[in-house]
């Protein structure tokens, strides 16, 4: 038997994570002698993270929550799809040296795609983080009319800002939102909102970014927490008849994405699917 393979996921307070149980039964079903684990690594503690997957068989993995930004000061080198958008989710090991890829912005257009085509279509995003830069630039590409952008760091939101403006090939309106009552006026022409921020995941599963008071029946949401899958934005806009996509949605499609760039071998789909219903049943989803 080949040597075993092992794949893991850096990221801060990560025991909830999904991924091992999607990734492993991935590996299992395709025949791969590989292994997922979990890296929980404390904020400033990456660095020595970094040295010991060099050191050691971590072929690849992904990277979530604080660090889709920070790692890329630790990494030889960057695909066009993190290059672009200056954030890593994803990494391959070849011999100590670290690649790093991005698969949030293709995950979140494959997830809104499963009701509805971005295209031309007004975007709000509340958090300007790692994964908030992915899905904005991957949708300024589907060809987005405008790109509303809000965070509790407005100068998150403006550099993302002026990077959209730098990239923007078809002159779309990036809007920097300073206010609630601007994020109310931004609102009533949005088509789809979508949070990036961690703000309503799990223990914080009674928060949400915005209130309740500022969505409309007419408001495509995707939140891409999915600890818990109904956190408060998705309850509510539920409540007010928002058509709603779920954390988990994007989850699915990044790791498809993720697995065929660091095994190099074709997702297994279904089985992953079925791996995370079977996950989300056993923790009461």
């Amino acid at each position: 038997m080949s040597e075993e393979k092992i794949f893991g996921l850096i990221g801060e307070h990560i025991q909830h994570s999904l991924s091992p149980a999607i990734h492993n039964h991935a590996f299992q079903k395709i025949g791969l002698n590989a292994h997922y684990i979990l890296l929980d690594t404390p904020k400033n503690k990456l660095i020595k993270t970094i040295e010991l997957i060099r050191q050691t068989p971590v072929t690849g993995g992904n990277v979530t929550i604080p660090f889709k930004t920070e790692i890329i000061n630790h990494l030889d080198q960057l695909d066009p799809s993190a290059q672009t958008v200056a954030a890593v989710n994803t990494f391959v090991n070849e011999k100590g040296k670290l690649t790093g890829y991005n698969t949030d912005g293709l995950g979140a257009i494959k997830a809104i795609q499963t009701k509805l085509n971005p295209k031309n279509k007004v975007i709000t995003i509340l958090g300007c983080g790692g994964a908030g830069k992915a899905i904005a630039h991957s949708l300024q590409l589907a060809g987005v009319s405008k790109i509303n952008l809000m965070d509790l760091n407005k100068t998150k939101a403006c550099e993302l800002a002026k990077k959209l403006e730098e990239h923007s090939k078809h002159k779309q309106i990036t809007v920097v939102i300073n206010t609630e009552q601007e994020l109310l006026n931004e609102l009533k022409k949005t088509d789809i909102l979508i949070n990036c921020s961690p703000i309503g995941m799990s223990p914080n599963a009674d928060d949400s970014p915005i209130s309740k008071q500022l969505l409309h029946s007419s408001l495509t949401v995707l939140d891409i927490v999915y600890n818990p899958i109904q956190t408060k934005l998705i309850t509510d806009a539920k409540k007010l008849g928002c058509t709603v996509i779920t954390g988990e949605k994007m989850l699915f499609e990044q790791a498809l994405a993720s697995f065929e760039i660091f095994t190099g071998k074709k997702a297994p789909r279904l089985e992953m699917l079925q791996a995370l219903e079977t996950e989300l049943k056993r923790n009461g989803n």
